[in-house]
């Protein structure tokens, strides 16, 4: 017989209570299931930072529920339940928001400054874009795909879904639903081209 564990048994031993979390960090307990024994997690450790005047005003400030996830992130990383540690949590939490949003907004700006471009300049940029199929089809046998159209113009992959369907709608593409489908539109001639 094999003294061989099934994976998975060793790992459920203690279960873990978010309880709710008072403004100095100290009320983080586990149970073991065998004696229900509460075991204080906040040991502190030998080396403990003083507290920064943000910390100290996030401690002051901040909600509970947020002191509380800030918590339950430390309990997951196996790290010490401390007002410093904790304040130092919400602090990189809130920097990661504001730099979140910031992102989001530069990228809203950039995607209107595209589609005002676009719109106005789509007869060349409609022209061009023909073009390159029309080579894409001349050199290689078939056309290109959505990303290799994208590429060649420049755009990003959100630019591109944006922007050839604009072309299809205005008749400077043809669109069909196959990965290869791109044809030059009705109002590409090679005249126009020239």
């Amino acid at each position: 017989m094999s003294s061989v564990r099934p994976p998975g048994r060793h790992r459920a031993r203690f279960v873990w209570h978010a309880l709710p979390l008072d403004r100095t960090g100290q009320a983080g307990v586990y149970v073991p299931r065998a004696t229900n024994r509460k075991v204080p997690m906040t040991k502190l450790p030998a080396t403990e930072r003083p507290l920064s005047d943000a910390q100290r005003e996030v401690l002051k400030t901040a909600p509970i529920a947020e002191l509380n996830d800030a918590k339950l992130r430390l309990l997951a990383l196996s790290q010490y339940v401390t007002p410093p540690a904790i304040a130092s949590i919400v602090l990189d939490s809130r920097a990661h928001r504001q730099a979140s949003t910031a992102k989001a907004k530069r990228l809203r700006e950039a995607r209107k400054a595209f589609r005002l471009e676009l719109r106005a300049d789509r007869d060349e940029i409609g022209l061009r874009a023909a073009e390159v199929v029309t080579i894409a089809l001349e050199q290689d046998g078939q056309a290109p795909t959505w990303g290799e159209l994208g590429k060649a113009m420049g755009w990003t992959w959100q630019q591109g879904r944006y922007a050839i369907p604009f072309l299809a709608m205005r008749k400077w593409l043809i669109a069909g639903p196959d990965e290869r489908s791109l044809r030059p539109g009705r109002r590409w001639t090679r005249e126009v081209a020239a």
